[in-house]
């Protein structure tokens, strides 16, 4: 059976299972919020070679998501996480990725790994609420492809840092999910 309305659940396949927390304000009290879900579980894998395992990122409140609001978070995220991405993600993992929610939208270009730790997860967090907030309110310009200046205003320098060594080890094989 189908468990969508749950915290911990399945929505489609039987072997993989959605970590759906409640929405969070900000990135902090959203990685709070994952991880106590997580620590309900046994040790799961992210890497997305043998599922189509997704790091899927709802946003509430926006009506719409247009063209160049999507194109910004592929170019600062998608782009950079496609290195990430296990070969079962298939279509999932495709730049552009998006699906309109009864509560705003849904950018699905990203795999599972943008969660695979907490600091990670709440610099994703940050640069995702940082551009839609920003895009939505005032658009704005950034080079393509993003420069470490156009990332660190929404992230520290030693995030933007942290985050692309993450992605390197990632590749590598040697992560770090505590």
């Amino acid at each position: 059976p189908h468990s969508l309305n749950e915290a911990i659940g399945r929505d489609g396949n039987a072997e993989i299972i959605e970590i759906r927390p409640q929405p969070g304000n900000n990135p902090e009290e959203l990685v709070s919020r994952i991880r106590e879900l997580v620590s309900r579980l046994p040790r799961i894998g992210i890497s997305g070679h043998c599922q189509p395992l997704g790091g899927h990122i709802h946003f509430g409140g926006v009506v719409e998501a247009p063209g160049d609001l999507i194109e910004a978070l592929d170019e600062f995220l998608g782009i950079l996480f496609a290195r990430c991405n296990g070969e079962a993600r298939g279509p999932y993992g495709e730049l552009g990725s998006v699906r309109l929610q009864p509560h705003g939208f849904e950018y699905r270009s990203l795999p599972s790994a943008v969660f695979a730790n907490p600091r990670l997860a709440r610099i994703v967090l940050k640069l995702a609420q940082g551009i839609v907030c920003l895009g939505v309110n005032k658009g704005f310009r950034y080079q393509a492809p993003p420069t470490e200046k156009e990332y660190t205003r929404f992230i520290t320098p030693a995030e933007f840092n942290f985050m692309l060594k993450f992605v390197e080890r990632y590749r590598n094989g040697d992560i770090d999910t505590a």
